[in-house]
């Protein structure tokens, strides 16, 4: 239900010998806006007298709140005196606060000085908030990686750390689940191929809600692979070694919630090679990887 009156208040004069300025006000607004009873009163507590009869001077103001699509509030105020007609538009988080700023516009514009000297005087500063020095994070999600194993391929990401403003260290481990690649020209023979991957990485961040990084680390793997489509299925295990850089992007949802994504570039330096005995090779990690991961992570002071 949208409230729409009229009311009426007069003051004391403002200066000696004057008339008397009076209001009449217009208010449309729908719940949970304050009431044009409401507004009144406010307007008569800033001025500091009480409503008497209107005087010759008069001071007419229609106001409409409405609420916006990002939950704010918006009050459109027309304000017309004898010296001419003004328009202002106010804009808050609630309807309470434009509905304050409305009746403190026109108590200014009946009497300026008892306007200023009631309203609100801000709070004596306290101490300032210490300082949130370090924080950590711990995070898990999904990735994807093209060149460490064959192919292109799905794996799971878990890591912890701690950040210190824009900074932060973390250790992040990542399992790779089987891929297999067959020899060359002999389709159903070859190796099936997993990784543990491992290491640690450091990031620099630009504080905002939508936060943009870089990242960079070392990142280790140990290799599982076992051969197929040969009669002795040996199993071999192998370790890898390289450094990985790349941007990154970071969605805060709240203080201790946050969406991220990272796409990243590694250079292998450590490259083991598998192969199958007189048979020749059948994987070996390409020299650069890419890789990208989306995940969730979770922070505490």
């Amino acid at each position: 239900m949208i409230l729409c009156a009229m009311a009426a208040l007069s003051t004391g004069a403002a200066e000696p010998g004057s008339p008397a300025p009076s209001l009449q006000l217009e208010w449309e607004a729908p719940p949970p806006c304050p009431g044009q009873a409401e507004v009144v009163a406010e307007v008569a507590r800033l001025v500091g007298r009480r409503p008497r009869v209107p005087a010759d001077r008069l001071l007419v103001v229609r106001a409409r709140a409405s609420a916006a699509p990002d939950g704010s509030w918006q009050l459109q105020m027309i304000l017309a005196t004898r010296d001419g007609i003004r328009e202002r538009t106010l804009k808050s988080r609630s309807c309470a606060e434009v509905a304050d700023a409305a009746a403190l516009i026109m108590a200014m514009a009946i009497d300026p000085a008892a306007a200023l000297a009631a309203r609100p005087q801000p709070p004596e500063p306290g101490p300032a908030p210490e300082a949130r020095s370090w924080f950590a994070v711990v995070r898990g999600g999904a990735a994807a990686d093209a060149g460490m194993l064959p192919g292109l391929g799905p794996g799971v990401i878990f890591g912890a750390g701690a950040a210190l403003g824009g900074f932060s260290i973390e250790a992040q481990a990542a399992y790779w689940p089987p891929r297999r690649a067959d020899l060359p020209g002999r389709p159903g023979v070859g190796g099936e191929l997993r990784a543990w991957s491992g290491g640690l990485q450091a990031s620099w961040w630009r504080r905002a809600r939508v936060e943009g990084g870089l990242v960079a680390g070392v990142d280790a793997a140990l290799y599982t692979g076992t051969g197929y489509g040969v009669t002795d299925r040996a199993t071999a295990h192998a370790l890898s070694l390289g450094v990985v850089a790349g941007p990154a992007v970071r969605w805060r949802i709240g203080e201790r919630f946050a969406l991220r994504l990272d796409s990243g570039l590694g250079l292998m330096i450590i490259r083991p090679r598998f192969t199958l005995q007189d048979l020749g090779t059948v994987f070996q990690p390409g020299a650069l990887v890419g890789r990208a991961l989306f995940a969730a992570e979770l922070f505490f002071s």
